[in-house]
């Protein structure tokens, strides 16, 4: 049996797994001085017995009467302490030092104006979870004073201090030593890797593709509020490595990519596509009705059946999903575009070697 304890100053909570596999939950008071709750942080008791917990018990924080005291943040109750500069835009010239402690119910957010001269805006501050998905917040009276933005975006995140804006760009050096790192995307999005492992790839054009497919998470906010990902691979047969919500944290996202093998066989896209239709983009595997549904195919060539492959892309786009597709290689062909269903959507390099000059691109895509 192993045992894990988590503990605080009144509350001790011991997680132990049992000889069937179970795990057993005790909950004994313990006696300490009690802090005064103004000086309390919310954190978790014991951060890797949480994620044990999740990782045998995916629902643990919705149905566990110890997840909001024992875990409060890994599963997202914490509230979050953000940059705050609501009525200020913030610019390459001007910065945020300014932060605010956010009610338990609101998430970070980066809301940004592209205007109409170029020159590109943000507002930063709490909103509601509820309304994570929507556009426009804060700029009324601002810029609409000026000349109308172009177009607002809105990001959400849901650590603390995450959302700083993206300035790799221009000059200005990063806010704080806690601000995320250059190139950081909360896009709130759904996204599926759908990768070809087809005997043409190869093995070492395969770990490439993977080795880019962790530079993208490393860039992603992962997580139930933020960005998840699914990868499946492809050849003869599609095989599903994990659906949207069974990695809730980048690291063990990132761990789990280490050791997704490799297979061999022909190129069937059709069949992949169709199983992301029927199989990833469920609720219950983790698809969220606010999220924006993307599908990254990733191959080296034709797929075996043109028409069934066209056919499943055209399914998957009705429904919702914006599939972008890079291809690699010489023998990619116009078969991206069909796929991708838009030329913008469809994207080539010459190689494997060459994947990480695309990956800004895909980001975006993403997002």
């Amino acid at each position: 049996m192993t045992l894990f304890i988590l503990s605080m100053s009144k509350i001790q909570i011991k997680m132990a797994y049992s000889p069937n596999g179970l795990i057993l939950l005790y909950i004994a008071v313990v006696v300490s001085l009690a802090v005064p709750s103004s000086c309390q942080v919310c954190h978790d008791l014991d951060t890797k017995g949480c994620q044990l917990f999740i990782a045998s018990k995916p629902d643990f924080c919705s149905t566990s009467p110890v997840a909001n005291t024992a875990c409060p943040r890994t599963c997202g109750t914490c509230p979050l302490t953000c940059y705050h500069c609501p009525q200020v835009p913030v610019t390459g010239s001007v910065t945020c030092n300014t932060t605010k402690h956010c009610a338990s119910s609101e998430m970070c957010m980066i809301n940004t104006a592209y205007a109409h001269d170029g020159h590109i805006e943000h507002i930063l501050s709490c909103i509601s979870r509820s309304v994570c998905d929507g556009a426009g917040f804060g700029f009324n009276g601002i810029i609409g004073k000026r000349n109308a933005p172009r177009d607002l975006k809105l990001h959400c995140c849901h650590t603390d201090l995450c959302n700083v804006p993206d300035f790799t760009t221009t000059t200005q050096k990063p806010l704080a030593s806690t601000a995320a790192p250059p190139g950081f995307y909360s896009c709130h999005s759904d996204v599926v890797f759908v990768v070809d492992e087809s005997g043409s790839v190869g093995f070492p054009g395969f770990q490439k593709v993977i080795s880019f497919i962790k530079d993208i998470v490393s860039h992603l906010d992962i997580g139930s509020h933020g960005d998840q990902m699914s990868v499946l691979l492809f050849d003869n047969d599609p095989h599903l490595q994990w659906y949207l919500n069974d990695y809730t944290n980048k690291a063990d996202l990132l761990n789990a990519l280490t050791y997704v093998p490799y297979h061999n066989g022909t190129t069937n896209t059709g069949s992949a596509l169709k199983y992301v239709r029927e199989n990833v983009f469920q609720f219950t595997n983790g698809d969220r009705p606010d999220a924006k549904n993307v599908v990254v195919v990733i191959t080296d060539g034709r797929s075996n059946n043109h028409t069934a492959t066209v056919t499943e892309a055209n399914k998957l786009r009705n429904e919702g999903a914006e599939i972008v597709v890079l291809g690699v290689g010489n023998s990619v062909n116009s078969e991206l575009v069909d796929i991708a269903g838009v030329y913008t959507n469809a994207v080539k390099v010459s190689g494997y070697n060459h994947l990480s000059d695309v990956e800004s691109k895909i980001l975006q895509m993403i997002c």
